[in-house]
């Protein structure tokens, strides 16, 4: 380390050397008191340093050790050991299904022990459709139609000649002899309306009073007023008359309200000019 009596011997060119060299920053007019006052204080700082710098060596569990960064989580792949689904469960099974008014799927699997059983051989498989909406038994049924299949195939979207009817599969081949084999049997299906239903229901039917309440929410009891019962019949038939040609249901819709307008007791012995008596404004 440089004492004070050494610097105080050295020129000023040569303090402002020693400074640029320990990296202390004098300023440019600096008196040699200055440049000695700050080199001694740079000199002291790099001793203390290095003291410290020793002190951490020969005493390394001294040091502050940083803090251990936390593991991160490891994702779980909860599908890593699970199983694949086979291709078969070796179950026989044939299953029908309803997806509309139109159309149908089936789905199957038959054991190669069940086929074998069956004769099965090299056949060509076929799915018979059977109608039974009538007979309720597959084995009379009112008609039925064949659907050709590929060995490959396990499934099969069906289309329905008809709504509203009941089916039963079967799957099979046909034999040398031209009979049908069957080899599975599915369960029944019915397939939906594609219309409204005609049927009506007693629980449903609306009383006078409901009646009026609906024709005074929708303001229809207002042009009843102005224009008079009769003359709401006459306008109705005429317009069933021009409809049924045109549209066939608006034409039967339009006839259900005459026919509810006529019958309901509420215009029972209305005139023309107050046919709504009974409505309160």
């Amino acid at each position: 380390m440089i004492k004070k009596d050494e610097l105080a011997k050295m020129k000023i060119a040569e303090l402002k050397a020693l400074a640029k060299d320990k990296k202390v920053n004098a300023p440019a007019k600096a008196t040699k008191d200055e440049l000695i006052k700050l080199i001694l204080a740079a000199e002291e700082v790099s001793k203390t340093a290095e003291k410290v710098k020793e002190t951490l060596t020969d005493n390394p569990s001294s040091t502050t050790a940083a803090p251990a960064e936390a593991p991160k989580p490891q994702k779980q792949d909860f599908f890593q050991n699970t199983p694949e689904l086979p291709q078969s469960y070796g179950k026989d099974k044939l299953v029908l299904m309803v997806r509309d008014p139109f159309w149908g799927f089936a789905y199957w699997e038959v054991s190669e022990q069940t086929k074998r059983n069956a004769n099965f051989g090299a056949q060509t498989p076929v799915l018979r459709m059977y109608d039974i909406t009538v007979s309720v038994d597959a084995n009379s049924p009112d008609s039925y139609f064949d659907i050709q299949l590929n060995n490959e195939a396990g499934n099969w979207y069906i289309k329905f000649p008809a709504p509203n009817h009941s089916f039963i599969a079967d799957y099979g081949y046909i034999g040398q002899d031209g009979n049908f084999v069957t080899v599975l049997r599915s369960n029944a299906v019915t397939t939906p309306r594609e219309d409204v239903s005609d049927q009506v229901d007693e629980e449903w039917m609306m009383t006078d009073d409901q009646f009026k309440k609906i024709l005074q929410a929708s303001g229809a009891n207002q042009m009843f007023e102005q224009i008079g019962s009769q003359e709401m019949v006459k306008f109705l038939s005429n317009n069933v008359e021009s409809t049924k040609n045109v549209d066939v249901n608006a034409a039967a819709n339009t006839s259900a309200l005459l026919s509810a307008i006529s019958s309901s007791s509420m215009f029972a012995g209305s005139s023309s000019s107050s046919p709504m008596s009974g409505f309160s404004k």
